[in-house]
């Protein structure tokens, strides 16, 4: 960055709450009430924290029986070292809180729980290089399915994981909703722990781990007694309840997935005002193919844009470093335009 353009950069060190039309410009409102001015805005927002389980008793737990943000540092402060605690999830969140809880002296049980019981995969072996055969993307969801397969088949599956990701985002803008809401409820987990792999240090960590448990299961409810949330849940595929008591529950569920259920105050205000909606699948803000976000009658104006895990509706996979810094750059192309 050049001198010239370091001194254009101003950086705020707070939240934007609020983002208001006022004739052709834009009045930002800032957490701590001070109010900022712009032409063009976009939203580059990161990934948002998860979403509370839909479990009865989650919103009344006292303070420190329930971390609704594992990225939050006060997630794994004051507990003590024997306690037993709840992970909810077991992807790629659950194992960094594992390890966390571990470096701070941890020594109690851990069960981490979710609905398929799905720990990320091993990775191995060098970086590999995308062959010349990217996925068929103009056929059915189940042929693209078949294809995958068979090309796992012939060797190593991360050759064949790695082959879709190119063409990833093509293979979504080209499915229907139907077949993105197939892929959600069918597919999604399985291609998430093959997808977001471990390496082969951490992959023998949990393998060793002597207190870490992974389930798979249902959240049904809480209830906080003697000192200890109660918690009930339902294995999957069992008729009965099992019942843990823990110290403390900790959302690792992963990125905020489903954005009606969102807290953050900036795109619940965007929505509610009609400023910005939500796409069909409610996993991020609806965008035109430039990245312009749309209002709620489907209008992009210019003046709203959006970068990242905001925009995953269309695009699907945009989480990567190198995804985003392609959609950065045609953002920042689109609006020198």
């Amino acid at each position: 960055m050049s001198d010239g353009a370091a001194a254009r950069l101003l950086l705020e060190h707070d939240q934007v709450t609020e983002i208001v039309r006022d004739g052709d410009r834009l009045t930002l409102t800032l957490a701590l009430g001070r109010k900022l001015e712009a032409d063009t805005v976009v939203l580059a927002m990161g990934n948002l924290p998860p979403a509370a389980p839909p479990a009865v008793g989650i919103e009344t737990l006292p303070a420190g029986a329930y971390a609704a943000d594992p990225w939050d540092s006060a997630a794994l402060e004051d507990l003590d070292a024997e306690a037993p605690v709840l992970l909810l999830g077991t992807g790629l969140t659950m194992v960094d809180v594992a390890i966390d809880l571990e470096a701070r002296g941890h020594r109690g049980p851990i069960l981490a729980l979710s609905r398929r019981g799905l720990a990320p995969r091993r990775h191995e072996g060098p970086p590999h290089v995308a062959s010349q055969r990217p996925p068929p993307v103009h056929t059915s969801l189940s042929r693209r399915v078949a294809a995958f397969r068979a090309r796992a088949n012939e060797g190593d599956w991360r050759i064949a994981v790695d082959d879709v990701r190119p063409a990833a985002q093509a293979l979504w803008r080209a499915a229907g909703e139907a077949e993105r809401r197939r892929f959600l409820r069918h597919l999604r987990p399985w291609w998430d722990v093959h997808r977001h792999r471990m390496a082969p240090q951490i992959a023998d960590w949990l393998e060793r781990h002597p207190r870490l448990s992974i389930a798979a299961g249902r959240l049904q409810r809480v209830a906080f007694e003697d000192d200890r949330v109660r918690v009930d849940w339902r294995p999957r595929g069992a008729a009965v309840e099992a019942t843990v008591r823990v110290a403390r529950i900790i959302n690792c569920s992963g990125v905020g997935a489903d954005l009606r259920r969102t807290r953050d105050p900036l795109v619940r205000h965007l929505v509610d005002s009609g400023c910005a909606r939500l796409d069909p699948l409610s996993l991020g803000l609806d965008i035109d193919a430039q990245g312009r976000v749309l209002d709620a009658a489907g209008h992009a104006d210019g003046t709203l844009w959006a970068v990242g895990p905001i925009t995953r509706g269309a695009l699907w996979e945009i989480t990567a470093v190198p995804d985003i810094r392609a959609q950065v750059a045609e953002v920042a192309a689109n609006l020198s335009r």
